[in-house]
C-alpha cells in the first residue's frame, strides 16, 4: 500500500509555491522539471518537494492558476459571436502559456479546474438561442476546444528549432521540395498568417454547422 505524501521536515523554503508556479510557467508546460525549476530558483531540487510531491502536483497548480483566464463570453452576443470569441481567447491561452496546448491532451480531466467558466458560456448559449440547447453547447466547446488545442498544438511544435536551429516547417518544406515530382494529393503546412486563416476557416465551418 502505498503510503500518503507528507511535506518534508526541516526549515522552512526560501520560496514559495507561487513562485514554483511563475517559473513552471515560464519553462512550459510540457518541458520543466523539477530540476529546471529548482535551478532557476537558485535551489537544490529536493528543496521542491517540501511543497510538492510530484510534478504532476505542480501541474495541477499551474492548470488552476491558467483556469483564472479561462474564456469567459458576453451574454448580449449571439450565440454564434460568443463561439468565435470563446474560440479568439482560447488561442491566447495558448499563446500566453507554451505547452498548454499540448498538456490538454495529457493531463486527465483539465476541465475539471475550469467549471465556473465552463458552466457560465453554457448558460449564456443557452440563453442566446444556441439549437440544441444545452446539449449542443456543451458539444459546441468540446469540439471548437478540440479544434483550436490541436491546430495550436500542432503550430506549436512545428515553430520549435532543433539542435540545429532548424524548424519542423523548414523540414517538412524541404522534403515537399525534395519529392514534388512524387507528390499527387499534397498537404502543404501553413504558418504564419495563413496558418490563422486556415484555423479560421475550420471555426467558422463548424459554427455554421451547428446552426443548421
Amino acid at each position: 500500500m502505498r503510503r500518503p505524501w507528507r511535506p518534508a521536515v526541516g526549515r522552512k523554503p526560501s520560496f514559495s509555491c507561487d513562485e514554483v508556479v511563475d517559473k513552471a510557467l515560464e519553462i512550459g508546460l510540457d518541458n520543466f522539471t523539477m530540476a529546471g525549476i529548482a535551478k532557476q530558483l537558485g535551489v537544490v531540487p529536493s528543496a521542491l518537494y517540501r511543497l510538492f510531491p510530484s510534478r504532476d502536483d505542480i501541474l495541477a497548480k499551474c492548470l488552476q492558476r491558467i483556469g483564472v483566464d479561462t474564456p469567459r463570453t458576453n451574454p448580449d452576443d449571439t450565440w454564434q459571436d460568443q463561439l468565435y470569441d470563446m474560440c479568439e481567447q482560447f488561442w491566447a491561452l495558448c499563446e500566453k502559456y507554451p505547452g498548454f496546448a499540448t498538456v490538454l491532451y495529457i493531463y486527465p480531466a483539465p476541465h475539471l479546474y475550469w467549471q465556473d467558466s465552463l458552466e457560465f458560456t453554457v448558460n449564456n448559449l443557452v440563453n442566446a438561442g444556441i439549437p440544441g440547447g444545452k446539449k449542443r453547447a456543451i458539444f459546441a466547446l468540446k469540439i471548437l476546444g478540440d479544434i483550436v488545442t490541436q491546430i495550436y498544438a500542432i503550430e506549436e511544435n512545428m515553430r520549435r528549432k532543433d539542435k540545429n536551429g532548424v524548424t519542423m516547417y523548414e523540414k517538412m518544406q524541404q522534403r515537399l521540395e525534395e519529392h514534388k515530382d512524387d507528390l499527387r494529393v499534397g498537404f502543404v503546412p501553413e504558418k504564419g498568417e495563413q496558418g490563422r486563416l486556415w484555423y479560421h476557416d475550420k471555426v467558422s465551418f463548424i459554427i455554421d454547422s451547428l446552426g443548421k
